[in-house]
């Protein structure tokens, strides 16, 4: 049923394995990719992945879990093979939240269970709040949940927020340097030390864009996630 839907598609990728294809949901800024596992009728899942990640976190999880169900896990707006936001944009919750949506909506599912990891058990919390019609299992892996922030604090917060996003801006050419594979392997294990080296080839498989000479970062590494992401929560 699946690969009939309009405005979605699933694309062959040779480092797939078995039954598990690639996703394509259209957006007005590009594309929210992901990946499929299970068969077609199979009980909906959809699994959401936490920061500076992508969902490739699940590949190792996905075939230990019941073969009868439809996993779909989604690389959110700039992360993995997803489009990035247009420039200037915040990455924040509510967004993200909308980007579940699309799929969804995409995939044409009226109910379905979601898997949230981090991040993504935030997303997936917020979802099911807005939406709880549409979801009929909730499961969280590593999630703390949101932080409240005091009110005498959110003037700060959100100054803050607003002052390293422009910065970050500002280095989007020097975020364009191409490494080498193995390079790249080196950063990402040195910015997240809890990474084993195995978990950090499953997220550079789909963080990574083949360019002339070497490879370039594609997933964000925002260190002002915690301020940006609270903005439209406290307006």
């Amino acid at each position: 049923m699946i690969q009939a839907l309009k405005g979605v598609r699933h694309l062959k990728s040779s480092a797939m394995k078995q039954a598990v294809s690639e996703l394509s949901v259209p957006v007005p800024w590009g594309e929210l990719r992901g990946k499929v596992w299970g068969p077609d009728h199979g009980r909906p899942v959809l699994c959401v992945h936490g920061w500076a990640d992508n969902c490739g976190t699940f590949n190792t999880l996905i075939p230990l879990l019941p073969k009868e169900c439809r996993y779909v896990a989604v690389d959110l707006a700039g992360h993995g093979r997803s489009s990035h936001r247009p420039p200037g944009v915040f990455y924040s919750f509510p967004a993200y939240v909308a980007d579940v949506r699309r799929v969804v909506d995409g995939l044409q599912w009226t109910k379905f269970s979601i898997i949230g990891h981090s991040m993504g058990g935030n997303v997936a919390t917020l979802f099911s709040a807005l939406f709880p019609e549409m979801v009929d299992t909730l499961i969280l892996l590593d999630a703390y949940g949101f932080m409240p922030t005091d009110l005498k604090e959110i003037s700060k917060v959100m100054r803050q927020g607003m002052d390293e996003m422009i910065q970050f801006e500002k280095k989007t050419e020097e975020n364009k340097r191409v490494y080498t594979y193995e390079r790249a392997v080196e950063r990402l294990l040195a910015a997240n030390p809890t990474l084993s080296e195995q978990s950090a080839h499953i997220l550079l498989e789909r963080g990574l864009v083949q360019v002339e000479g070497g490879t370039l970062l594609s997933f964000l590494l925002l260190s002002v996630w915690n301020s940006l992401t609270l903005l439209p929560l406290i307006c």
